[in-house]
């Protein structure tokens, strides 16, 4: 649950740099990108439209190189070593080129997707929180009726993941610009040292059991 917040953090960090910068597109909420897609392309408005399908895009394929990556047999350590190496590409090619970069950051929050996985469906969703939010109030009113009492705060905790992340990434852009992903790539790479440590760990203490 720990390791779910924390990404739904950087997922939120990495959302609102993208946000602000391409002034309304998202790089992880693709629900949002496709009203924008879907109204650029009613309206005639093809740039805004294509921008949203763009996105759109980098993100399934990220997706797809995560489905790819899970399959490794240290499966979630190598999708946020991947989800970190995409990024910080993306970081990399910003320099040169923002839009390019932030599509390839796009990417990255696809791939991290692939994180939580069970029987090859995503188990928790990450970067999209329409779900987690109506899993929070059902669970809240299952409390109400004699249900477990805190089910609901593990829901109601990635949404304020997903929301701290936000409103930090956007403060942290507007003080240093797109130089701020690799403030996400460093949180990634600490996450991803983290989750491998408690994996060896775990792993030891089994074989010694």
């Amino acid at each position: 649950m720990l390791l779910a917040v924390c990404l739904s953090g950087v997922a939120g960090f990495v959302d609102a740099i993208g946000f602000v910068h391409l002034g309304g597109y998202f790089l992880s909420f693709m629900s949002g990108n496709t009203t924008r897609m879907s109204a650029g392309g009613a309206t005639t408005h093809w740039v805004a439209a294509g921008k949203a399908a763009g996105l759109i895009g980098m993100f399934v394929l990220g997706v797809m190189v995560g489905a790819v990556v899970s399959r490794h047999p240290k499966e979630r350590v190598a999708v946020l070593v991947a989800t970190s190496a995409t990024l910080g590409i993306g970081s990399v090619v910003s320099r040169w080129t923002d839009i390019g970069g932030l599509l390839i950051a796009a990417a990255a929050m696809g791939v991290m997707n692939s994180v939580f996985q069970r029987s090859g469906e995503v188990s928790v969703g990450l970067t999209y929180m329409t779900g987690t939010l109506v899993k929070a109030g059902q669970r809240f009113v299952d409390a109400l009726f004699g249900g477990p009492r805190w089910a609901w705060l593990r829901y109601a905790a990635l949404w304020v993941g997903l929301a701290a992340g936000a409103v930090t990434g956007a403060m942290t852009y507007h003080a240093i610009g797109l130089i701020a992903l690799w403030i996400a790539v460093a949180a990634l790479l600490l996450i991803s040292a983290a989750t491998a440590t408690v994996r060896t760990l775990s792993e030891s203490n089994a074989s010694v059991a």
